[in-house]
C-alpha cells in the first residue's frame, strides 16, 4: 500500500473464522471468532508515514463456510469546540474516499450526546476513540436508518475523538452527512430522557454518574420500540409505553440476562429503569422496527397479523371439513420473504 502523505489510517474488518492483520511485518491486528457466525465489523487506526508499506492479512478457516473483509483509508482530523449549544459538524462519505474524525474534550461526570444523520440509507459507523485512538464505543447503522444515536458518559477527562466512517458496503456516490456533538446533563434526570427513533446506542457509566436512570424510547407510529442488551446487566426494568404498571412491564432483570437479549415493545413507545447496586457499565442498543402486517387467505375468510423481524412467526387457525380442497395464501405488505 502506497501512502502519499503521513497520515492516519482507518482499517474495517470483518472476519469468520480468524483473521491477523500484518504491516511492514509487524502483528497489528488479530480477529478471533472460531466457531462463531462472524466478529462482526471491527475497526482499528494506525498512524502511517509517507511511502510503501507491506499489508499482509493471515486468514484461517475452522469450519465451514467463511470469509474476510478488509478496507482503509485516511482520516481527515477535525476539531470540535463546543459554545452554547450542541456543536454541528457537517462532512461527506465517500465511496474509497476519506472517513472523518472530529476531535473534542470531555470533562468527568459529563454525559455526551452524538446524533447522526445522513442523507440516504447506507451503512455508517459512528465511533468514540481516546487520545490514543482505543476504541471507547460504537454506534451502528445497518442501513435501514437514516440517523443513529450515542449516549456516552465521561469517567476519565480528556482528548477524545468521533469517527465517522462507511460500513463494509461503503456508498458508490458521496453521502452528505450532519453530526450534532453535544453534553446531556439531563440524562438521568427525574423526568424521562427522551430517546427519539429511529436507533441509537446507549453506553453509560454509572461512575462519577447517577446510578438510577430512565429514559424513554420514543419511534413514530407503525414502528415497534426494540432494545438488545449485548451483555448481563444489572437492574432493569422495561415497560410497554411510557408509564411503568404492572400490566405494561415487558421484563425486570437482575444480572441474570444472556447475551443479545432482545425486548420488544408492543407500541411505539418503551420505558426504561436502570438501577445499579455497584459502580459500572451499561451499554443497550435500541431500534424503531417497522410493523410488517401479514394477511393469510383460507377460501373467503382471511386474518391478520404482525411479523416484525426475521425469526418472528404467527399461528392461524382454522376449522378444516373432510373432503374439502382448500386454498391458503398469503399477501404481505414489505416483507421479503416469507413461508407459510
Amino acid at each position: 500500500m502506497d501512502i502519499s502523505a503521513d497520515q492516519m489510517q482507518v482499517f474495517l474488518v470483518n472476519a469468520n473464522d480468524e483473521a491477523h492483520i500484518f504491516i511492514d511485518g509487524r502483528a497489528t491486528f488479530s480477529a478471533l471468532c472460531s466457531g462463531l457466525l462472524s466478529c462482526g465489523d471491527l475497526v482499528f487506526v494506525r498512524n502511517l508515514q509517507r511511502g510503501r508499506h507491506d499489508l499482509h492479512a493471515r486468514f484461517m478457516n475452522h469450519a465451514g463456510g467463511a470469509h474476510m473483509f478488509l478496507r482503509w483509508q485516511a482520516i481527515e482530523l477535525h476539531s470540535i469546540e463546543f459554545h452554547s449549544g450542541p456543536a454541528l459538524q457537517q462532512g461527506q462519505l465517500l465511496g474509497g474516499g476519506t472517513a472523518d474524525a472530529f476531535a473534542f474534550q470531555a470533562r468527568e461526570g459529563m454525559t455526551y450526546h452524538f446524533a447522526l444523520q445522513v442523507g440516504e440509507m447506507v451503512s455508517v459507523r459512528m465511533l468514540l476513540f481516546d487520545e490514543s485512538w482505543t476504541e471507547v464505543s460504537m454506534a451502528i447503522m445497518d442501513g435501514e436508518q437514516i440517523a443513529g444515536h450515542l449516549i456516552w458518559a465521561c469517567t476519565i477527562p480528556g482528548t477524545y475523538r468521533v469517527l465517522v466512517i462507511p460500513g463494509p458496503r461503503a456508498p458508490v456516490n458521496a453521502v452528505d452527512f450532519l453530526l450534532s456533538v453535544g453534553s446531556a446533563t439531563s440524562v438521568c434526570a427525574d423526568e424521562p430522557y427522551i430517546l427519539a427513533g429511529p436507533g441509537g446506542v446507549l453506553d453509560y457509566s454509572t461512575v462519577s454518574q447517577p446510578t438510577s436512570c430512565t429514559w424513554a424510547i420514543r419511534c413514530p407510529e407503525g414502528f415497534a420500540a426494540s432494545i438488545t442488551l449485548p451483555h448481563p446487566t444489572s437492574a432493569l426494568a422495561a415497560y410497554a409505553g411510557e408509564t411503568a404498571t404492572v400490566a405494561s412491564q415487558l421484563a425486570y432483570t437482575s444480572g441474570n440476562t444472556s447475551s443479545g437479549f432482545v425486548l420488544r415493545s408492543s407500541n411505539n413507545k418503551m420505558l426504561l429503569q436502570f438501577t445499579a447496586v455497584v459502580a459500572q457499565q451499561f451499554v443497550a442498543t435500541y431500534r424503531c422496527i417497522e410493523e410488517q402486517y401479514v394477511r393469510v387467505e383460507v377460501g373467503s375468510d382471511s386474518v391478520q397479523g404482525v411479523i416484525n423481524s426475521a425469526g418472528d412467526r404467527g399461528a392461524f387457525e382454522f376449522a378444516a371439513t373432510g373432503g374439502e380442497m382448500y386454498g391458503i395464501q398469503i399477501q404481505r405488505e414489505s416483507l421479503p420473504r416469507c413461508v407459510l
